[in-house]
């Protein structure tokens, strides 16, 4: 597996490729030269996103499809400093969202995520192998799914 290079479609169709060939857990960092960088994991065919404070696909998400507005999310917000919980997990306390429409949600944020990649310009990837990863914090996309999104591939290119 060639495990650093620089992100065009065909080393990323790769790169895919053979994790999903893997049976290792990999961290994979995508960094741009503008210094925009993501990282992902990869385990048992599940690519998982790893939302940072500076990500926010899911507020935007959720007001962009108005499940809540502007003000719900800045008062969750301020709760979520206070409280310590997750935005993930005070959405589903308040019932906002349910456990299987959040997973739904993220799973499409994170497949955008992954299809993104595909249009970066002057990036570069790292894979690197890691012995056990949780999973619990981290948002998922099943790599079998990018089967799917060949057209949509095609189409950004």
């Amino acid at each position: 597996m060639n495990n650093k290079g620089d992100i065009n479609p065909g080393a990323l169709l790769e790169l895919f490729q053979d994790l999903g060939s893997s049976n290792k857990i990999f961290k994979i960092n995508f960094s741009r030269d503008n210094g925009h960088q993501t990282d992902l994991i990869y385990k048992e065919g599940v690519l998982y996103y790893i939302p940072n404070d500076n990500h926010k696909g899911l507020e935007i998400f959720l007001i962009g499809e108005e499940v809540i507005s502007f003000d719900q999310i800045e008062e969750i917000m301020k709760f979520k400093k206070e409280s310590g919980l997750t935005l993930e997990q005070l959405l589903v306390q308040a019932d906002i969202l349910t456990e299987e429409k959040l997973k739904k949600i993220i799973e499409q944020i994170t497949r955008d995520i992954v299809l993104d990649l595909f249009i970066w310009e002057n990036g570069k990837f790292e894979a690197l192998e890691f012995s056990t990863y949780a999973d619990e914090n981290l948002w998922g996309f099943p790599l079998s799914g990018l089967g799917d999104c060949e057209g949509e591939i095609h189409q950004m290119l």
